[in-house]
């Protein structure tokens, strides 16, 4: 079994420097989480270019574009482009290092691989060779795999469109099915060379000469046969990577279109912020007027606070005047009772009293104290006047808070832009012909829809011509002196070999159907919380109908259940072939509602013994997943935006 130890990147895509994942040897789940354009497709990108050294975008295979993955700040630094990708991994007890080298230093694009196993290295031609068989180009999708994958899954489930037929010959291959299928096509390629010799040994006798020429008529029918089908397969095999050229156009302008959407409304965002950062400024400008009066605040407010103590003190003592005043002047009217208490007075009394309100109520003393309290009153305002109020204060706070936030909001914005428009430049830029991809793709697909019944029909005759064939040699080898022994023999033996294989590949089908039905229905559901499914069915081309209790079958599926299908189908598939190992998925979950998108991420461990799940940084709540998933949880990772073209790597601790 294969699986991933450690991920090494220098300067590829987002990461720039050497950046490391270490995947947990044991077994369960590792989830990477980031943000839009954090780097998560290029992280599956990485392990597919470490193995097959080979890119995948979203829109299709980049091959020709290897430079672009180079991080944009180094290559900007340094002057070229440059990156490497080294994985380190094991399989059947051997241990493994592949390091994939690209540079366009002097101009040229130039890569290095260099691949170990237990620590001693290959040559260029056995490397090659180990890897593509460790992992098969026509296979990687079934381990490395987005949400494109999974949505061409849809193709198989309807048995009268051919476009899935490609899908389909895939499965078989990591099934083992072409084992057993080359096996029977040796076997003929035996037939073929013995029908020729009995031919030969025929035209030598008269009585046979007539049946050696048909067997060598046949035979040349049956070679003109093979030369067409194999000019067919080559067609269709041409027109298939036609196809798929297109339809990775057609959704790279999807994915383009949607970018560009993004684009325009950054663009439209930015100029309202900086819209908004000019009226900021102005009021900032104007609220600032007043704004070094508020450096004063903190020596005016003492001052302002004796002023007041002053004040009120000078308020208390003229109260006191005026209201000795008042008691004198009724004293002056009526001396002989007290003006305060009303009771009858002395003669002494009467005289020192109308002296101690004299002394109290002197004219000068009183006038003095208003003067005073007149004169500071205009000088406590004055002084306030100086200082900026509160309310100045804040007014510059707030405006310049404003600011700042505008200012921030604004940076991300360009860098959020400058991110797109990389993305748009190099997905190809805005010039893009849906109609023409769209009536393209259409002729295509009925071109390839001829070949392959054309292809049909051919196999067909050559399944009939075969069969005469073996009649005929048969008979001829029963003709007494006619043919050798040892041919008879081997001939006898060719025909049973053909008809043992030939049993043996659908048998083998029937069985793997079943077995992938199985696994499939079970890992379903886990995922699929729904009474009334029983199960999946399989169809020859191994797509999965969702079974009723009554055993009718859903249609009209839901986005939602197409995705839990085809992620049952992927388990299945590791569970049922005899290759298997680490599955990468990078797929939005946003399809799927909240029970079900728990339930899929609790499933994961059951597809294979080591998943790694990227996905979109709150796509789902932490906590729940980890409780969901059990303790099978053997690693998080953040995807971290350091700069707009530098992700960290960095290690969740929960």
């Amino acid at each position: 079994m294969l699986k991933f130890h450690r991920l090494t990147l220098l300067d590829f895509g987002p990461y720039r420097g050497e950046k490391t994942l270490t995947i947990p040897d044991h077994p369960g789940v590792m989830l990477i989480l980031g943000d839009n354009g954090r780097g998560k497709t290029h992280l599956l990108n990485a392990f597919r270019y470490a193995l097959l050294g080979t890119v995948y975008r979203r829109y299709g295979r980049a091959r020709s574009e290897l430079r672009s993955l180079a991080n944009l700040e180094t290559a900007t630094a340094i002057g070229f482009a440059e990156f490497s990708v080294t994985l380190g991994f094991s399989k059947d007890g051997d241990r493994y290092e592949v390091i994939r080298h690209f540079t366009d230093r002097d101009g040229s694009n130039r890569e290095t691989l260099i691949l170990s196993k237990n620590d001693e290295p290959m040559n260029r031609q056995a490397a090659d060779l180990e890897l593509r068989r460790i992992m098969p180009e026509a296979i990687h999708q079934f381990f490395l795999f987005d949400s494109e994958v999974l949505q061409r899954y849809e193709q198989l489930v309807d048995e009268d469109q051919s476009t899935g037929e490609d899908l389909k010959e895939a499965i078989e291959r990591i099934l083992g099915v072409p084992i057993l299928q080359n096996a029977r096509t040796d076997v003929e390629l035996v037939a073929k060379e013995l029908a020729r010799q009995i031919q030969i040994a025929a035209e030598r006798h008269g009585e046979t000469a007539r049946q050696g020429q048909a067997l060598g008529d046949l035979n040349a029918s049956i070679e003109a046969n093979e030369s067409s089908a194999r000019t067919l397969e080559e067609d269709i095999e041409r027109w298939e990577t036609e196809v798929q050229d297109v339809e990775r156009e057609m959704t790279r302008h999807e994915q383009l279109s949607g970018l560009i959407t993004r684009r325009n409304l950054l663009q439209e965002q930015l100029t309202g912020l900086e819209a908004q950062q000019i009226e900021a400024a102005d009021q900032l400008k104007e609220v600032g007027r007043d704004a070094w009066r508020g450096a004063l605040q903190p020596m005016v407010g003492p001052v302002l606070a004796e002023l007041d103590t002053q004040l009120g003190r000078l308020r208390s003592r003229a109260t006191e005047l005026a209201y000795s005043r008042a008691v004198l002047t009724r004293l002056r009217d009526n001396a002989e009772l007290c003006p305060t208490c009303g009771h009858s007075l002395t003669a002494a009394d009467q005289k020192d009293l109308m002296r101690r309100l004299q002394s109290e109520t002197a004219a000068d003393e009183e006038r003095n104290a208003e003067r005073l309290i007149g004169l500071l009153e205009i000088e406590r305002e004055r002084i306030r006047a100086t200082a900026a109020e509160q309310a100045v204060i804040t007014a510059v706070i707030a405006a310049d808070r404003e600011r700042r936030r505008l200012v921030l909001a604004i940076s991300d914005n360009r860098v959020q832009l400058e991110e797109i428009s990389d993305q748009i430049r190099l997905a190809g830029g805005d010039g893009v012909d849906l109609k023409a991809l769209t009536g393209r793709h259409s002729n295509l697909t009925r071109l390839l829809d001829r070949k392959r019944r054309d292809l049909g029909a051919v196999r067909t005759d050559l399944e009939e011509q075969r069969g005469r064939r073996a009649q005929i040699s048969a008979k001829l080898t029963r003709v007494g002196g006619v043919v050798d022994p040892h041919i008879t023999e081997k001939n006898d033996l060719v025909s049973q070999l053909k008809e043992l294989f030939g049993e043996a590949v659908d048998l083998y089908r029937q069985r793997l159907r079943a077995n992938v039905e199985r696994e499939a229905t079970r890992l379903f559901l886990l995922m699929r919380h729904e009474q009334s499914y029983t199960g999946l069915r399989i169809n020859a081309r191994y797509g999965l109908d969702i079974i009723y209790e009554d055993g009718s079958v859903v249609t009209n599926r839901a986005t939602g259940e197409e995705q839990i299908v085809a992620l049952a189908l992927m388990g299945a598939l590791q569970h049922s072939a005899p290759v298997q190992g680490p599955i990468v998925i990078d797929m939005p979950l946003g399809r799927l509602d909240q029970d079900h998108k728990y339930r899929v991420i609790a499933a994961l461990p059951e597809m294979s013994e080591q998943v790694i799940l990227l996905a979109f940084e709150g796509e789902f709540e932490l906590n729940r997943a980890r409780r969901d998933l059990m303790g099978r949880l053997v690693g998080e990772r953040q995807l971290v935006r350091v700069s707009g073209r530098n992700t960290d790597i960095r290690e969740v601790v929960s």
